[in-house]
């Protein structure tokens, strides 16, 4: 399925889902917009992918398990209500097997020449100490001195380290399996927290196809009435959801916790924290001050365990979403515009003075914040799809660059044949102009407008002789002047591809000499071949084209 850049914002931003941006909300305000959806059923959502850090997974890699639990809020007031489980995991295809299989076969290989190499370095570190002992003890050392040995060894190892270690920069599919737990059973579905909720449904081990897995998702959303949809970090499933599936989706609105975690939660636990508040202090350590899945539920005191396994990831996101909403009530009053605008715009960078730093523009320097971010992951996708675009697609927009120059290089324009007929006999009328252009469009050129200083009277009949003069001559392998041509006339135009690959063709067709020519056959058909190659090395010759009477 071919997926451009464009097609991704499409579908997230106009197919799946549409969200707010939560950008100068406070906490009353955000209090109140997801107070807007207390009548409606929150589907929470979570998959697991093979795309954890690489944009081009989109369109070469799959979805590898989808998980949801539909819950009614009861106005976050105490437990939500589970009203339904959904968990399908989804079956290799395969392009993911194959690619399983290489990228395993591959760090096998890797890993096992890196030890090779480690055992040759030991073993040749101590031929050399002992080299190094019989030299001062005067005895003779075999032809192959283990000291060069070692260094040339340790320079392999060397690199493979650093194959190594760029290979580890990026998930491999055995990689990406194992941390999503995609063939294990998590030791617990029901994470022990405070006030469990129980997920009675657990996946039944087996694996469907991707395209009925996100149909059967869908159908589980449309059973419930006015469904929302609540995602940690909605930007990456959404997108993965809209690229994987085959049609249009129905649109429903979309609640991030991520978004809420970074622009509300965690801005009003740094302003208490720097009131003095002991329990933001203490939440903030356990998070880091990140507003991650794992790091918001740490600084509830809710279990991680299981983490990155979609439906256990679903109910952390429910828990933590039912602790949030209902700290943020703690503090409804709260100003968080410094820190919410720091979570935007991101903090002001200082010096070791504590001064503001600026840019060349004047403009305060700024580290992080959502918009740069955002910026951020489109420039890194940006230098993903241009790093690994297929060679082949690389190839045919090449080619077909060099055709449109090679062709644009050979139409004349009318500015060319203006200077041709200045040259001759001086500047053309208004009406000889429109007739010139008239000419052009029908030659395929295209035409642009005379300025007044190179209009002159000349007859029509005059201009158009010109005209046609000298768009059919153009670029020609035997102009009438060549030594080898005896009768004064053009042959064998190439000024576009078609007249080109017909030159080839004709020249190779001759049984004998033509009439016209001064030299020998073959000599006639090789320089026909050689001026067409030189000016369109697009086109692909062959010995027949070469050969007289081959072609």
């Amino acid at each position: 399925m071919k997926v451009t850049e464009k097609r991704f914002r499409e579908l997230v931003s106009e197919v799946i889902l549409s969200e707010s941006r939560y950008y100068g909300m406070s906490i009353q305000d955000v209090l109140a917009y997801l107070n807007e959806f207390s009548n409606h059923q929150w589907i929470f959502l979570d998959l697991e992918t093979t795309g954890l850090n690489n944009p081009l997974e989109l369109s070469q890699g799959q979805l590898l398990e989808i998980a949801a639990i539909a819950v009614n809020p009861n106005d976050w007031e105490g437990e939500p209500s589970v009203v339904g489980v959904f968990n399908r995991k989804v079956e290799l295809s395969n392009r993911t097997k194959q690619r399983e299989a290489k990228d395993a076969a591959d760090t096998a290989a890797l890993e096992q020449l890196i030890a090779d190499l480690k055992e040759r370095v030991a073993s040749l570190q101590k031929a050399c100490e002992e080299a190094n002992i019989s030299e001062e003890d005067d005895e003779e050392v075999g032809d192959e001195d283990p000291c060069e040995a070692l260094s040339a060894v340790e320079q392999e190892l060397q690199e493979a380290e650093k194959k190594e270690k760029k290979r580890k920069k990026y998930w491999t599919i055995p990689d990406v399996l194992q941390y999503t737990s995609y063939r294990e059973i998590p030791d617990r579905w029901d994470t022990e927290t405070e006030g469990v909720l129980e997920v009675d449904d657990q996946w039944d081990q087996s694996y469907i196809d991707e395209q009925q897995a996100i149909n059967e998702f869908f159908a589980f959303v449309d059973q419930y009435e006015n469904p929302v949809i609540v995602i940690q970090n909605a930007e990456f499933d959404s997108e993965w959801i809209g690229a994987r599936f085959m049609r249009k989706a129905d649109r429903y609105p979309v609640i991030d916790t991520l978004r809420i975690n970074r622009l509300f939660l965690t801005p009003m636990l740094k302003t208490l924290a720097a009131q003095g508040d002991q329990a933001a202090i203490n939440f903030l350590d356990e998070s880091g001050g990140r507003s991650g899945l794992a790091n918001i539920s740490k600084g509830f005191g809710l279990s991680v365990e299981g983490h990155h396994t979609a439906i256990i990831d679903v109910k952390m996101t429910l828990m933590m979403l039912s602790h949030a909403i209902r700290k943020l009530k703690e503090n409804p009053d709260l100003n968080i515009e410094a820190e919410h605008g720091e979570a935007i715009f991101g903090r002001e960078v200082t010096d070791d003075e504590g001064n503001v730093v600026r840019d060349e523009e004047g403009k305060i320097k700024r580290k992080g914040g959502e918009i740069k971010s955002a910026a951020g992951s489109k420039a890194r996708r940006k230098w993903w799809s241009k790093k690994y675009h297929s060679r082949a697609q690389r190839r045919k927009r090449l080619k077909r660059k060099r055709r449109r120059e090679e062709e644009a290089a050979q139409r004349l324009t009318q500015q060319q044949i203006t200077q041709a007929a200045i040259a001759k006999q001086g500047q053309p009328s208004q009406e000889m102009e429109d007739e010139f252009e008239a000419m052009l469009w029908r030659q395929g050129a295209k035409p642009t407008t005379v300025s007044e200083d190179v209009k002159t009277q000349i007859s029509r009949e005059e201009l158009l002789e010109m005209i046609y003069e000298e768009l059919s001559r153009g670029d020609v392998v035997f102009p009438a002047e060549s030594s080898k041509v005896k009768d004064d006339k053009d042959h064998f135009p190439i000024n576009n591809l078609k007249q080109a690959r017909n030159a080839l063709a004709r020249a190779s067709q001759y049984s004998k000499v033509p009439g016209w020519y001064d030299g020998s056959l073959t000599d006639l058909v090789k320089t026909v071949q050689r001026k067409v190659k030189s000016k369109y090395s697009s086109i692909k010759t062959t010995d027949a084209s070469a050969t007289p009477r081959k072609g």
